[in-house]
Formats: structure tokens, C-alpha cells, sequence
């Protein structure tokens, strides 16, 4: 169990900013996003890989045990 399921998002983010952890934000577009990254990010074509395998994974356990 993760404790994201128990506590509310604003609790989250007030215990992220007292820890000096960054909230996430949201950008107008990809290219802004890109800007202000200080990686390739999804232009690392392992990183995809290995999401896209994740992916395929999670999706097979969750046909095997549907909620």
C-alpha cells in the first residue's frame, strides 16, 4: 500500500514542500516542458523502452486481477 491512497493530494504537496521536495508542474506545451528540462527525457529512446515494457506488464497484471 502507498501512502498516496490514504492522504489527501493538498496534505501531499505540504508535506513535499516541507521536505524541500518540488511539486510537479504543468506546461502549455511539450516544447516549454523541454525547455526547463535538464535531460533528454523522453527523447532517450531506453527510457521508452523500458516504460513501454513496464507498461505491457502492469497491463497484463491487471487483466489477470481486475479490482
Amino acid at each position: 500500500m502507498n501512502i498516496k491512497e490514504f492522504l489527501p493530494p493538498i496534505l501531499i504537496r505540504f508535506a513535499k514542500r516541507l521536505i524541500g521536495l518540488k511539486d510537479s508542474r504543468e506546461y502549455e506545451s511539450y516544447s516549454k516542458a523541454m525547455q526547463v528540462c535538464i535531460s533528454d527525457a523522453y527523447q532517450n529512446i531506453e527510457l521508452c523502452n523500458m516504460i513501454a515494457d513496464k507498461t505491457v506488464i502492469y497491463n497484463d497484471i491487471l487483466k489477470e486481477k481486475p479490482f
